[in-house]
């Protein structure tokens, strides 16, 4: 923009020395001068009514700078800051307003409150935002989104399911089971077991995780008294339809170095998705001849599978039981390890739009 204070009316060689100046040239020269005047203080007005300020320029004190709509093109930036908006605590409802930055900060204090996305730009004009959620650590809470003027939540296709409704979501404000060992394995599994996780330290909207059972070979005797012939000791049995499941002859009956099979030891049990009465004709893999040999083999529990972590624990883990019905000998335990710390993290998700947020696109970040 091009000042247009007119300098050029001003005569820089008036009044003359020695002449008997007219002061009608005095009057000329304070008419432009005035003018000049108007204008600067036109120019300044609109300098700091319209300009980017660091500070006001009466007061020097700091200023908002809106820049209405305005469009910065072919800059370079350096030592930028985003405004880091709190809402505060949350027990029903608030708004996620736009206006309030694009980085915004929510503590939940109710069970399930809702977050609602409100005042996204005109359409043509993208809006972002990120939004940091945490928990205030006296229940599990389940954030629901929405936005305003009837948009559509959109989300990633690997946004996080809440194991509570099963749909889009996810919770915040205790600690997870995440991990499981198996102290002993068991025996005699015929039917499928069921897993429970119960007690623990549970806050308010806790909930319990959940899992599946896989089986393993603990144990292989000798069915109906047929240990085959030609069998020596070491050799290595495996069975045919599951050659994960792989044994050493222990001992053998009836003297001599080969002959049919006494005793075996498993050294891989193999993984099973159900456990079964398997009995079935083996064969030596080793350099012996053996065969014949009719085997029982004992299924045990050979891993427990998270397939949901639950949340909401403070400091002491569920207790895991493992039963089937109608099963002996069947004492498999099993112990469950928490989350550290979690309960005190955040997550993060962020929203954009450009469409004035009648689809109004999210992403999960995580869990920080």
């Amino acid at each position: 923009m091009t000042s247009q204070i007119n300098y050029a009316a001003i005569t820089t060689t008036y009044p003359v020395a020695g002449v008997d100046n007219d002061s009608q040239g005095f009057r000329d020269n304070f008419t432009a001068i005035s003018a000049g005047l108007a204008v600067a203080k036109s120019e300044l007005t609109a300098l700091q009514t319209n300009a980017v300020l660091v500070a006001n320029l009466a007061t020097n004190t700091a200023v908002v700078n809106n820049m209405l709509g305005s469009t910065i093109s072919n800059g370079l930036y350096n030592t930028f800051y985003g405004v880091y908006f709190d809402g505060g605590n949350v027990p029903t409802s608030a708004n996620i307003d736009l206006n309030n930055g694009p980085v915004q900060k929510f503590t939940l204090t109710g069970a399930s409150p809702t977050l609602t996305f409100t005042n996204w730009p005109t359409s043509g004009r993208a809006g972002y935002i990120k939004v940091h959620l945490h928990g205030d650590g006296s229940g599990v809470r389940y954030p629901v989104l929405s936005t305003s003027n009837s948009g559509t939540l959109r989300y990633d296709s690997s946004f996080p399911i809440n194991p509570i409704t099963t749909t889009k979501g996810f919770t915040l404000g205790g600690e997870s089971v995440v991990s499981t060992t198996i102290g002993n394995p068991g025996s005699g599994y015929t039917t499928a077991a069921t897993i429970t996780f119960t007690a623990g330290s549970l806050i308010s909207g806790g909930y319990a995780p959940t899992a599946t059972l896989s089986y393993t070979v603990v144990s292989a005797t000798i069915a109906g008294g047929s240990g085959g012939t030609g069998y020596a000791v070491g050799d290595t049995i495996g069975i045919p339809s599951n050659l994960g499941v792989s044994m050493i002859v222990s001992s053998i009956s009836g003297g001599g170095g080969t002959g049919p099979i006494a005793t075996l030891s498993i050294t891989t049990g193999g993984t099973w998705t159900a456990p079964v009465t398997y009995i079935n004709n083996v064969y030596s893999v080793s350099s012996a001849a053996g065969s014949g040999a009719r085997l029982a083999l004992s299924f045990g529990i050979g891993a427990i599978t998270l397939t949901g972590n639950g949340d909401g624990y403070t400091t002491t883990p569920p207790t895991i039981t493992i039963s089937a019905p109608g099963g002996s000998g069947v004492t498999a335990t099993a112990t469950a390890a928490l989350s550290s710390g979690t309960a005190t993290k955040i997550k993060i998700i962020e929203a954009w739009s450009n469409n004035a947020g009648a689809d109004v696109f999210l992403r999960y970040l995580g869990e920080y």
